[in-house]
């Protein structure tokens, strides 16, 4: 605080802090020759996904702990998996069959999956505001499994094999991407 006020600038009404790191359960130490290079990583794999891991892996207010087989089954399951499968498949057959531009209609009900949405944001903001980035990450991961299943239940590519369903098929995508 001396620079801010030497600087007359106002003090941090708080400040947020994280826990401690371990490294495969264990204390990171130079000693023992445990130390994790965020260089290293970066290079291995990349910006985004050393940042999801290090942002999402733990509550930030408590201790959280990096191993390479924990890092590698989270990225792969959230992101590629689960969070990239729902916008790589649903952009591309809003490409394929809308021509990369899809309409709100409304012609269908899908109350139950827009109320889901509702509380999805809600919860999501709730712990961003808290800096809870493991829960809010966890609400968008949980989120997104919901909408692949609606996805997998709606089938809009095999629907839309049926022109007249082109409306229904637009609906569902529009919901999906929103």
């Amino acid at each position: 605080p001396a620079i801010l006020m030497a600087c007359d600038l106002p003090l941090p009404d708080q400040l947020i802090t994280h826990g401690w790191w371990t490294k495969d359960g264990k204390k990171i130490s130079k000693s023992i020759g445990n130390t994790i290079d965020p260089i290293e990583l970066i290079n291995k794999f990349g910006t985004e996904y050393v940042k999801y891991f290090f942002l999402t892996n733990n509550n930030i207010f408590m201790d959280g702990d990096y191993e390479e087989k924990k890092f590698i089954d989270k990225i792969n399951n959230e992101l590629v998996n689960n969070f990239g499968n729902l916008i790589s498949r649903t952009t591309q057959m809003i490409e394929k069959y809308f021509g990369g531009m899809v309409i709100k209609k409304n012609n269908h009900d899908y109350k139950n999956i827009l109320i889901t949405k509702n509380n999805f944001i809600h919860s999501y903001t709730k712990a961003m505001n808290e800096y809870r980035f493991d829960t809010a990450s966890s609400e968008i991961i949980n989120f997104s499994s919901i909408a692949n299943k609606f996805l997998h239940d709606e089938q809009p590519w095999i629907v839309i094999k049926d022109t007249k369903l082109k409306s229904f098929v637009n609906d569902v995508l529009f919901v999906a991407i929103e």
